[in-house]
């Protein structure tokens, strides 16, 4: 449920966000003023960022009254793992708008990721039934990392099926972290190369 909520919420809605705001001459004119450019993009992606941030808190606590789940045995990570996957998916927003002519053509754009994500969360199929080599190029898609940490965070459960403690989700979340991480990085690295701040010519 995490990944669709950030996929739509964030992902897609971001995407179209940053697009109609080009198009529109509204990023021209903002980073014309005195106004710093990644403020201009974080006030664009505040509202949906607080938007999912809500949702998910809502979500977890209506999901764990209903499912019976037990106390995460480890919140803070549990945290971390949402914040990093938030900045993944605005950062992949951000490399998405480099080819999005319009808004309409987001709904195209958008799709590969959004199929790749959903696929990478065992939402569609189940993992196991794919092949070794394929788990492993989907283990590095946000969606996968995010849903590793959070069973990591949640239950205590590895990739691999084993329980752990607090310290041991710590010690087992290094990868899927850094997975979200470098997302993050590479969205940040797309804005300062080839993120268009005027309509494609």
């Amino acid at each position: 449920m995490m990944v669709f909520l950030l996929l739509f919420v964030v992902y897609y809605n971001l995407t179209c966000s940053y697009v109609a705001r080009r198009e529109e001459l509204v990023l021209e004119r903002l980073r014309a003023g005195t106004v710093p450019q990644p403020l201009v993009l974080a006030s664009t992606a505040a509202p949906a960022v607080v938007l999912a941030l809500v949702q998910t808190a809502l979500m977890c606590a209506i999901g764990a009254l209903v499912l019976d789940l037990p106390a995460p045995v480890n919140a803070p990570l549990l945290v971390v793992a949402v914040v990093l996957a938030v900045g993944a998916f605005i950062g992949l927003a951000l490399i998405t708008t480099t080819f999005t002519k319009n808004v309409e053509a987001a709904q195209i754009t958008t799709l590969p990721i959004v199929s790749v994500c959903i696929l990478a969360s065992g939402a569609a199929i189940p993992l196991d039934f794919l092949p070794q080599f394929v788990q492993g190029l989907l283990s590095v898609v946000p969606s996968a990392a995010l849903v590793e940490l959070t069973s990591l965070a949640w239950l205590g459960i590895t990739d691999d099926g084993a329980r752990v403690d607090a310290f041991g989700a710590i010690t087992e979340a290094w990868l899927p972290a850094l997975v979200l991480a470098a997302w993050c990085w590479i969205g940040v690295n797309a804005v300062e190369k080839r993120f268009r701040w005027s309509p494609r010519g």
